[in-house]
């Protein structure tokens, strides 16, 4: 994967690409060579899949009365 595609799918700008992948310093988008580790191209893709299912996290299931021991 490009950088430039990884920025543009991380919202378009370095500084939103940096805050999406929850980096501290937009340097660090900066530093990404033009063309990026298999690693890291897996790492973007996983932020662009959570950035798009904003209600789709997993919930723990909660305990029913049973499982505590009521009845």
């Amino acid at each position: 994967m490009k950088k430039d595609r990884a920025i543009e799918l991380l919202g378009g700008t370095p500084k939103k690409a940096a805050e999406a992948m929850g980096y501290r310093a937009v340097q660090t988008i900066y530093l990404w060579p033009d063309v990026l580790p298999q690693a890291t191209a897996d790492r973007v893709m996983g932020v662009v899949g959570r950035m798009s299912k904003p209600g789709k996290r997993r919930r723990r299931a909660q305990p029913t009365t049973q499982e505590h021991g009521h009845a």
